[in-house]
């Protein structure tokens, strides 16, 4: 009964003590650097040396050189990986730091956004986002390791010039990333609060400055039959086809916090992808085409506030109207011929006039419609990160070809699109 309550007393005793430690503890000294250099290894982007700003506590700001690599498919669907040089930053958005005294650690958890492009012959982009959670041990103030788990996807840009690797499009990737992290010696804590700076003051009167916006990110687009006469109605399945938009807007505020107009300038592809499969005689053709008409976009939204405008995490909603010009358009074909002693891919890029004649594509190059979304942002430096989802649909029948029979009449082709997009906003003054 002795033993039992010795070790109860000695169990208390050691609870109180860690309970006396952490309250002496001043976790505002653990990664209290302005900066930090580190060393990077995972995925996207291989091995790589990051560099972290850091504009306040819990917000991380990183640019850095990586040795990548970028997973190509042949036409033999074998994975082969081709190396290169990247340069990629991020931004990770943490929360409040805590003790664990059972492991002497102190851990703060957020979430994190990247970006970074690989440059040379295999040209390609990557994007990613997840969890990350980065550890200090009680005894190094500036030295911390950083783990981050999410997902993301490479986005190619080169051109396939050769039958003997697979056309490049959207891979999505695992975001797996061990970082080393050391803090330099200028601190970011004053000894006395400093001011509101006339940046985030600036940043944050968003009611009372316009701004601009650059966006990027994925876009899925398919055509959609509506009406028509049955017998004139495409049977074939169709399938999304992926894009990256680029986007330039102007938002004016309006008098109510939250609330702004957006001219929006972009240019984005939309079209469908067609995939078939024939069999003869034991050989398998497998065939994949796809029509990309790239358009110049204006739209005109209007946002409206979702929550609370005084919190540095703003959500929003988003709606208006669409107009649109193709600039040009282009089939894509890719065809794999397989038997049980070979197997050859064959591709193809064709540009395509508008008009009516044969080899043409007898389309309209106007298009206009409506668009619906919401997002979110976050205040980042001088400005905002914003993350959109929107889905638009096009009003005006893309198909100009007439039915040479009277009682027959062809489906109109409308847009169908859904955007994910990602921006930096930037305030500016009148």
């Amino acid at each position: 009964m002795k033993n039992i309550l010795l070790s109860a007393l000695l169990a208390a005793t050691h609870l109180l003590a860690s309970a006396q430690t952490t309250n002496n503890l001043n976790l505002s000294e653990y990664g209290s650097g302005a900066s930090s250099y580190g060393i990077a290894y995972g995925a996207p982007g291989v091995l790589g040396i990051p560099i972290r700003f850091y504009p306040n506590e819990k917000t991380a700001l990183q640019i850095g050189t990586y040795l990548s690599g970028t997973p190509v498919y042949t036409a033999f669907d074998e994975l082969e990986v081709k190396t290169g040089f990247a340069f990629a930053g991020s931004a990770t958005f943490f929360g409040a730091k805590s003790y664990k005294s059972h492991k002497e650690k102190i851990k703060r958890h957020g979430f994190t956004l990247k970006a970074g492009h690989q440059f040379g012959e295999f040209s390609t982009s990557y994007i990613a986002g997840g969890w990350a959670v980065e550890t200090f041990k009680k005894r190094n103030k500036n030295r911390s390791f950083i783990f981050e788990l999410g997902l993301g996807g490479y986005v190619p840009h080169w051109d396939n010039t050769d039958a003997f690797y697979q056309d490049p499009e959207f891979t999505p990737t695992l975001m797996l990333n061990f970082h080393w992290n050391w803090y330099g010696k200028k601190s970011r804590i004053s000894e006395t609060p400093a001011p509101i700076s006339g940046v985030e003051q600036f940043r944050d009167t968003a009611t009372q400055h316009p701004r601009i916006t650059f966006r990027t990110g994925l876009n899925i687009s398919k055509l959609w039959e509506i009406g028509g006469s049955d017998e004139l109605r495409s049977d074939e399945k169709t399938w999304w086809a992926k894009s990256m938009p680029v986007a330039l807007a102007y938002e004016m505020p309006g008098n109510t916090p939250g609330h702004a107009f957006t001219l929006e300038l972009s240019r984005v592809s939309k079209g469908f992808r067609d995939k078939t499969e024939t069999t003869n005689n034991g050989s398998t053709t497998k065939s994949r085409t796809d029509l990309q008409m790239r358009f110049l976009q204006i739209a005109g939204l209007k946002t409206l506030p979702l929550g609370p405008q005084e919190r540095k995490l703003r959500f929003h909603a988003q709606g208006g109207v669409f107009i649109a010009y193709a600039t040009v358009a282009r089939w894509k074909s890719r065809s794999v011929f397989k038997d049980d002693d070979t197997k050859r891919w064959t591709r193809q890029i064709t540009k395509i006039k508008f008009g009516s004649e044969f080899g043409q594509l007898n389309a309209n190059r106007f298009d206009a419609g409506l668009m619906a979304g919401a997002g979110v942002s976050y205040p980042v430096g001088y400005g905002r990160i914003t993350f959109d989802a929107r889905f638009s649909f096009g009003a005006m029948n893309l198909e100009k070809t007439k039915s040479e029979d009277p009682e027959l009449k062809l489906p109109s082709l409308h847009t169908r699109d859904l955007a994910l997009m990602v921006g930096y906003s930037v305030p500016i003054s009148r």
